[in-house]
């Protein structure tokens, strides 16, 4: 098992849970009537890659960046990067937008929105993030919104850095041992290395660096900022298992000017609400998740377990899917894409629907037995069905993101098919298709795209006020 899938690192909201409620309000739903491929193929047709109902940052004939979308993904961007956030930093990322905009454009300009790989992945991405918004609708009523003195600790929060080492277990009985054998005098560091290697990982991994807010699940990151350096918290739930953490060190910064809380009041409490919707979510799901018993096909299943068995899942999944339906179309198998490989209430699972949702499915879902990886994906399925069913292709979250879907999907596929341009030239011999290669190769597309990028204007105004600047 990946030591992410376990973590307190964010993980995916549909954890393969089969929901009650759903169930229970689509028991007379006729299969017939589930959201099929051919009104998805349609949408993305229709889905505009720039929305010039919002402002727009950038512009070029018909080409444009429309704010919504630069807020989507610079917003995403910056979660995960080492960046410092400013009009330059801005200014670099809306490039590589555009970039990637103009590729999408010169992609569905030569029809390749019609290629099978770009719809399976777009289906894909539109099961993922129909079901994760329904999901979401449903729970927010049950969650509360945050009060001043739980905005004032997440500033607090926001301008702190922990260095932080754990035991962990999956389970309450192992903590609650190691707990009492720290209590006896064993030393921490090789109880957690101990931790690591009981649950297949390298015993190196108790170690997790310098963590910031919302890193971590909200009850573990409430114990890990409780703590003084030196201190060892109290054995801990997350919705992954459970932990010990040892604060190694603390690095806060302080603000003399209370406008800096205040300028950031409103986006607090937006977070801490997402944040606790996020997470009753996936307890909301599991909470339910054995009422009804998934039944399986277990033929088909054993041959389709067997041959992900032998696939190096470390490559993309993108790759795996492409693969395991080209020895399909080969009659590899003694199954078809239409085969059905589990059903619920008035759902059929079929092999290609597997095959969409491969690229969702956490890896270590997908070795032994495929049980967990089709829960988990059928459930996406089955929430995805109801959220189309009530009109969630107008939801305009839901429209922001499936953009960017639809831009990077273009993207790859644009890339590959120029790629096998350069290789049947005349050069293609003596190429050699390593990392430098494929970086020359994309900037070539570039420059064929440079007279629409040229002419750009962008509005700094609309780049500055798109979102609050972040440090």
């Amino acid at each position: 098992m990946d030591f992410k899938d376990f973590s307190l690192f964010h993980t995916p909201i549909f954890i393969g849970l089969i929901l009650l409620t759903v169930l229970t309000q689509c028991e007379n739903v006729e299969k017939e009537s589930s959201v099929g491929f051919e009104d998805t193929d349609a949408f993305f047709r229709t889905l505009p890659l720039c929305n010039r109902e919002y402002q727009l940052i950038a512009y070029s004939g018909d080409l444009c960046l429309d704010v919504e979308l630069f807020k989507t993904q610079y917003v995403a961007y910056a979660s995960v990067a080492s960046v410092r956030d400013s009009q330059k930093s801005r200014l670099l990322f809306l490039e590589e937008i555009l970039n990637r905009m103009a590729i999408a454009q010169w992609a569905e300009a030569n029809n390749l929105l019609s290629d099978e790989n770009v719809q399976m992945n777009l289906e894909g991405h539109l099961r993922v993030q129909t079901a994760k918004k329904w999901v979401q609708d449903q729970v927010r009523s049950m969650v509360s919104h945050a009060s001043n003195e739980e905005v004032r600790n997440a500033f607090r929060k926001k301008n702190t850095r922990l260095e932080l080492a754990q035991i962990f277990s999956q389970n309450e009985a192992d903590i609650i041992n190691y707990e009492r054998r720290l209590q006896n005098g064993e030393d921490f560091s090789s109880l957690a290395k101990e931790s690591m290697l009981k649950v297949g990982e390298d015993s190196s991994r108790y170690y997790m660096g310098w963590i910031g807010w919302k890193d971590m699940g909200i009850g573990p990151e409430n114990a890990a900022y409780s703590l003084e350096i030196g201190e060892i918290s109290a054995p801990t739930p997350s919705l992954n298992g459970w932990h010990m953490f040892l604060l190694l060190n603390k690095e806060e910064r302080f603000f003399a000017d209370v406008s800096t809380f205040e300028n950031e009041r409103q986006s607090l409490s937006e977070a801490i609400f997402a944040r606790r919707v996020e997470e009753r979510s996936q307890t909301w799901v599991d909470s339910v998740r054995k009422q009804y018993p998934l039944e399986l096909y277990s033929s088909a299943l054993g041959e389709l377990e067997q041959w992900l068995g032998a696939q190096n899942l470390q490559l993309s999944p993108y790759l795996i899917q492409e693969k395991a339906k080209l020895e399909i179309q080969n009659r590899a198998f003694e199954f078809n894409e239409e085969t059905t490989l589990a059903s619920i209430g008035p759902y059929s699972f079929t092999t290609k629907d597997f095959l969409i949702a491969l690229p969702h499915i956490p890896n270590y879902l997908l070795s032994g037995s495929l049980r967990g990886a089709i829960e988990f994906a059928l459930t996406d399925y089955l929430f995805s069905q109801k959220a189309l069913q009530e009109g969630y292709f107008n939801d305009t979250t839901v429209q922001n993101l499936l953009r960017l879907a639809k831009i990077n999907a273009l993207n790859t596929h644009a890339f590959r098919v120029y790629t096998q341009t350069l290789l049947t030239s005349e050069d293609a011999p003596n190429a050699v298709m390593d990392a430098e290669w494929m970086i020359n190769a994309r900037m070539q597309l570039i420059q064929q795209l440079q007279p629409s990028l040229n002419a750009l204007t962008v509005d700094t105004n609309a780049l500055d006020n798109s979102l609050p600047y972040f440090f």
